[in-house]
């Protein structure tokens, strides 16, 4: 291929490196990069893969633009609230840089379309925000060898790292299989929108070094992010684990459907109703902001987040029964009605039936203690 005047001119500062140079700023225009998640790490991402001429883009993404993402999600602008996601990326990257080819998956990444959406592409970078979700893109990837960009961010923290093919582990011989774990997101737990974007950057970053064979890939280490003290900590992983169900030597994990249950998220329920113990009675539930007006005088106001959460703050009278701690809840008193609550009423959901069907009289407060915060912003 030849260069036009305008692509000389915009690609000229990586015509003089290198490492890149005329023959490689053609391999980035030929190579195939696909985006799960157009929010605030595949904005970032997305971006600077547009600006640095890969020539084709695939964005998935199945939601709409809200105003709380625009203190993070730079993709998209104030005017295209209630645009689907991967239009606004689309719009955007076009104006950026015409010469990208923008390829929309207005759809949600399921166990059933991943494998078949992941195939046309060479690298892949994951902008998720949940554990289901981040499972879901590391087992399929692979199991479609495919290389990807792992990243994660809550708070001023974040994490970072890249899987090749054969080379160091995969998410899964780092996190195991995230049992008990609750769900820390952007909307759950609030984040400072730089922190995203560093990472996305980083994501990119790796995708283009991948594509053109440079440079040494986050392959085997970890790189975690503190914005508080601007610390930057790269943790060795080594190789892969030899016992990893999915990519270790006797792996039982052999297709997606092995796993289904890893990919629901917590506020995926098939049902809204429990036994309740021992007469099946529904689970009582009620939102958080109407708890004070129904509390009894054996009620125990059960806080199921983690400990970091619960001295950030917490509902007045709340005790701390972290979920992800199995011994806790086994040491909740059955003589009084838990009033049940975590961050955003997913988990706490899940362990009001479980309790119920175990016996306990439960009252389980939807919403959480976001809902609690916005419904009494007025008072800070």
């Amino acid at each position: 291929m030849t260069f036009s005047d305008s692509q000389a001119e915009r690609y000229s500062r990586h015509f003089v490196l290198p490492e890149v140079g005329v023959a490689g700023q053609k391999r980035l225009m030929e190579a195939r990069v696909l985006v799960i998640g157009a929010g605030a790490l595949g904005s970032a991402a997305l971006l600077y893969l547009a600006a640095a001429g890969v020539g084709n883009l695939g964005v998935a993404d199945y939601d709409r633009v809200e105003l709380s993402n625009l203190q993070r999600q730079i993709l998209h602008r104030s005017d295209r609230v209630g645009w689907e996601k991967v239009r606004s990326a689309k719009e955007t990257i076009n104006a950026l840089n015409p010469d990208v080819t923008v390829t929309c998956h207005d759809k949600k990444i399921t166990p059933d379309n991943i494998l078949e959406t992941v195939a046309p592409y060479d690298f892949v970078i994951d902008g998720t925000d949940r554990f289901a979700s981040k499972f879901l893109v590391n087992d399929a990837c692979v199991l479609s060898k495919k290389p990807y960009s792992h990243a994660g961010a809550v708070g001023f923290e974040g994490q970072t790292m890249t899987y090749v093919p054969g080379k160091g582990p995969c998410l899964r011989c780092l996190l195991g299989d995230g049992d008990g774990r609750e769900e820390l997101t952007c909307a759950s737990a609030g984040v400072l929108g730089t922190i995203p974007g560093m990472l996305g950057c980083i994501q990119a970053t790796e995708a283009v070094k991948y594509l053109l064979g440079i440079g040494q890939l986050l392959t085997g280490r970890l790189l975690r992010i503190d914005g508080r003290g601007m610390n930057f900590v790269t943790l060795n992983t080594g190789e892969a684990d030899p016992d990893c169900p999915l990519c270790g030597k006797n792996p039982s994990i052999r297709s997606l459907r092995d796993r289904l249950s890893d990919y629901k998220s917590g506020g995926e329920c098939n049902t809204c109703r429990a036994d309740g113990g021992a007469d099946g009675a529904a689970l009582k539930e009620i939102p958080i902001t109407d708890y004070p007006t129904d509390r009894g005088e054996n009620d125990l106001l059960v806080d199921l987040r983690s400990e970091m959460l619960f001295r950030f703050g917490t509902l007045p009278g709340a005790v701390n029964f972290p979920a992800d701690r199995e011994e806790a809840l086994t040491s909740l008193p059955r003589d009084k009605r838990l009033c049940l609550f975590c961050q955003t009423g997913e988990v706490s959901r899940q362990t009001a039936e479980r309790l119920a069907k175990d016996g306990y009289r439960v009252l389980h407060l939807a919403g959480g203690y976001r809902a609690y915060l916005m419904g009494n912003l007025s008072s800070f």
